[in-house]
């Protein structure tokens, strides 16, 4: 519908420890913890979403879209400083545990076009490199102390990908057909579509919205 926000996502929801429980804790001298779970975690949707706006103009052939392509994702945890580590009880046993510090990366376009209908807006701008370590071994001799590492190898390759958003706005009718017979045709639509509230489009001498250029 014109002027109405759609959405599209495409998500993966995953588990992820933001924190200590505190019931989990073990208070030196006090009275020992519960056996809770050490950490809390939370579920976090990581993947693309696409948020669209269209509007429909009076010339019943132009759309203007606001499109904000969105992409999350979960990149692991960063390394706990030194002194946050605390000590928890883990199945009756006392044991020391970091803080988790989740790291994600969220990628975002917010954008504003006019296309006519039919037509395709490429969104693009999303680059992004990983660095990748792979690790290869001999079974059994990459394992010996000192003599193993002539059956090992390690190697670090740099990837770079890049998101390409495509999106294909028609204007159809409440029954589902394309209003403007063609995604080619040059000219404006034989009767410009009416939405509530919208004053009726100006006509010219031959039944077509009229258009001036400023």
């Amino acid at each position: 519908m014109s002027g109405r926000q759609a959405q599209i996502q495409v998500a993966e929801l995953r588990s992820v420890a933001t924190g200590i429980n505190p019931d989990a804790v073990r208070v030196p001298g006090g009275i020992p913890a519960t056996n809770a779970l050490p950490f809390t975690s939370a579920t976090v949707p990581t993947g693309p979403s696409l948020d669209v706006i269209p509007v429909v103009s009076a010339d019943g052939v132009t759309i203007n879209l606001t499109a904000i392509p969105t992409v999350t994702e979960f990149l692991g945890y960063d390394e706990p400083p030194k002194d946050s580590k605390v000590e928890v009880m883990v199945n009756g046993k006392a044991r020391l545990v970091a803080l988790p510090l989740p790291r994600f990366r969220v990628r975002q376009m917010v954008t504003q076009a006019a296309i006519r209908d039919g037509q395709t807006l490429v969104l693009g701008g999303f680059p992004v490199e990983e660095t990748r370590l792979s690790k290869e071994k001999v079974p059994v001799l990459g394992d010996i102390p000192l003599a193993g590492a002539l059956f090992r190898s390690e190697s670090k390759s740099t990837v770079r990908k890049q998101l390409l958003v495509f999106v294909t706005a028609t204007i159809i009718d409440s029954a589902g057909n394309r209003v403007n017979a063609s995604a080619d045709t040059p000219a404006p639509a034989r009767t410009a579509p009416q939405f509530p509230g919208e004053a009726p489009a100006p006509q010219s001498e031959h039944g077509t919205p009229s258009r001036s250029l400023h």
